[in-house]
């Protein structure tokens, strides 16, 4: 669905319009975070909004998910020695846990939930975030999944602020960390439960377009890190895997690239 804060009209990003949603049986997400990265034109949802745009895909699909998150041997590392890689392996924690939300799986939840605390915490966080994540697992334990979904994107707001206000680099990255794992596993329940009307979901080229633009602009600190680079490089290939015909379906082969493509940067910046 095409969004902007500054009145940009993107031809292309995370959601299509609400008239092609609703062609497909898709509601459009109830509202969008707001942006964190300062004068960007682009509103960059949350991995939450992306993983609850596939309205098609139930409790038992997002089950799948976390079962192919298993079999990549998903890492519970904490201790990268580059600071950029906890960033962007926070992003990847907070998606984890909003597929364990969507599949309403309390123990993934409270795994990936313990490895947001620790990066958070490592790259400068307050102790409210921890406080905040302990409510949300409170919410788990007691079942209530929607009340644990707002809890959980309050907190990731919250989290990027506090960032934003410490090391912007780390919000842009984490940002584009929890971005590329939501993308992953949405490819990963289409790949398996393919249709044209549900690919429309992707149409996102602007957006890939943007995420990667902003990573080029961080500091060449951060841009010296081998990871950083092939995480630019794997969105420049995303971008063009996503640039579709107006209106017209992500083909099942390139949401199998796509999903390759995530796939195999994920489990470079978790080892």
């Amino acid at each position: 669905m095409p969004y902007s804060p500054t009145s940009l009209v993107l031809i292309a990003t995370l959601f299509v319009t609400a008239a092609a949603l609703a062609q497909a049986g898709e509601e459009p997400p109830e509202q969008l975070p707001p942006e964190l990265m300062a004068g960007a034109k682009v509103l960059v949802p949350s991995p939450s909004e992306l993983i609850h745009s596939l309205k098609s895909a139930n409790v038992a699909k997002w089950g799948d998910s976390l079962a192919d998150i298993a079999m990549a041997g998903s890492s519970h590392r904490f201790d990268q020695a580059e600071e950029s890689l906890k960033a962007l392996n926070l992003g990847i924690r907070v998606a984890d846990c909003f597929v364990a939300i969507a599949a309403q799986d309390r123990g993934a939840f409270e795994d990936s939930a313990v490895l947001v605390k620790a990066l958070a915490k490592q790259l400068g966080a307050s102790e409210s975030i921890t406080t905040a994540g302990e409510k949300a697992e409170r919410l788990v334990s007691g079942g209530e999944w929607p009340g644990v979904r707002v809890q959980l994107d309050a907190m990731r707001g919250d989290l990027l602020r506090e960032l934003e206000t410490v090391d912007r680099n780390a919000a842009t990255l984490a940002t584009v960390g929890g971005w590329l794992q939501g993308l992953h596993l949405v490819t990963g329940v289409l790949v398996r439960d393919y249709s044209d009307a549900g690919s429309k979901v992707l149409r996102q080229p602007d957006l890939a377009a943007h995420l990667r633009q902003s990573l080029e602009e961080l500091g060449a600190v951060v841009k010296s890190s081998a990871r950083v680079r092939e995480v630019i490089d794997r969105l420049r290939e995303i971008e063009g895997l996503l640039t579709v015909e107006r209106e017209g379906p992500v083909p099942r082969e390139k949401v199998q690239q796509v999903r390759a493509i995530c796939a195999a940067v994920i489990q470079g910046l978790e080892r």
